[in-house]
């Protein structure tokens, strides 16, 4: 049996997963955390959530940052 293989019940979860996230991270990071939390659902379901949020302070932060300096450039 190969290291990564799936049964077809982890496959659906698997494409729930590629659902959910697929336009908010990418491929790469879903598989990987799918096999970093040994093929596990919520586990994984929850690591992708952290990614997300994670992602989305950051693009705030950005975005004040970003804000601040137009108003300086402005004065």
């Amino acid at each position: 049996m190969k290291k990564y293989s799936t049964n077809l019940e982890q496959q659906e979860y698997l494409m729930k997963l590629f659902v959910n996230f697929h336009n908010k991270v990418e491929n790469a990071t879903i598989l990987q955390a799918w096999n970093s939390c040994n093929q596990i659902f919520y586990d994984t379901y929850l690591r992708l959530k952290a990614i997300c949020s994670n992602n989305i302070n950051e693009l705030n932060v950005f975005g004040i940052i970003f804000i601040i300096v137009c108003d300086k450039n402005k004065r």
